[in-house]
């Protein structure tokens, strides 16, 4: 009869920790969740297996406006800059534009005038860059340009040749977005009207 309980015991016990382990997994999500949606939370930090982060909130910030944050991550030094939750939005009356490397971090290019545009992508931009280029009310074809040695997948499948730049229909409501998936090419998501080769 002792034996009985004592396996009872140990198995009430297991039970509890891990009832433990999952309200206290669930009270740090909750409190990261907070951090983020919430402006004046202030800082907070945590662990990531092999490393360790603290995000630094501006405590002074207003909802709905930015907030400078810095992270520490063992393995890749500090860092720090601005989160608004906002995409970045440029409107472009040029010819062409060449892209930086800060344009390509998800940015949204429109086309603001009446004249068809080419943006010119970096040949040396990351992988996981990204780009959405749309017109703004005109019926022009707007040009992606992947650079001299990398290529374009477009929706459907067709790989361009390297160098060869992707075309939108010319409607106005033309968009598309271009990511870079890996060293050499870009892959065209989420479009609007057929894009093809220029």
């Amino acid at each position: 009869m002792p034996r009985i309980r004592l396996v009872e015991e140990q198995k009430r016990i297991k039970l509890a920790k891990k009832q433990w382990l999952v309200v206290a997994f669930l009270w740090m999500l909750t409190f990261c969740v907070a951090a983020v949606n919430n402006p004046n939370m202030g800082a907070f930090s945590g662990f990531v297996p092999g490393s360790f982060f603290q995000i630094n909130a501006n405590n002074t910030a207003a909802a709905g406006t930015t907030n400078s944050f810095a992270v520490i991550h063992a393995d890749s030094g500090t860092f720090s800059g601005t989160v608004s939750g906002l995409v970045p939005i440029t409107s472009d009356t040029d010819n062409t534009v060449t892209l930086t490397q800060a344009d390509l971090r998800g940015k949204l290019r429109v086309n603001a005038d009446n004249d068809a545009i080419e943006y010119d992508a970096l040949d040396s931009a990351a992988v996981g860059s990204s780009i959405t280029l749309c017109n703004s009310l005109y019926a022009q074809v707007i040009t992606f340009d992947p650079g001299a040695s990398d290529s374009v997948i477009l929706n459907d499948g067709t790989l361009l040749a390297v160098g060869t730049a992707a075309e939108s229909s010319g409607a106005a409501d033309d968009k598309g977005t271009f990511v870079k998936v890996n060293s050499t090419n870009w892959m065209l998501f989420a479009e609007q009207n057929a894009w093809a080769s220029e």
